[in-house]
């Protein structure tokens, strides 16, 4: 995936969007390649940050995240 100014801008304005002054409650690992972050900032929200060679990826989801 070819990740441009556009692109990027807009992961950022996300990111500002959901989890700005946030705090991080809750850190686990789904798998080898994943960490998932539990965030609180008015409301709670969990970001999902994958990390393997094929399918890197960085969203959130709707539903808390579980180990394994």
């Amino acid at each position: 995936m070819y990740v441009d100014s556009i692109t990027l801008a807009a992961v950022a304005d996300e990111l500002r969007e959901q989890a700005l002054d946030g705090r991080v409650q809750d850190v686990i690992m789904p798998d080898a390649d994943s960490l998932g972050l539990e965030l609180y900032a008015g409301k709670r929200v969990w970001l999902l940050i994958r990390a393997a060679r094929q399918g890197a990826r960085m969203h959130f989801v709707d539903a808390k995240m579980r180990r394994g």
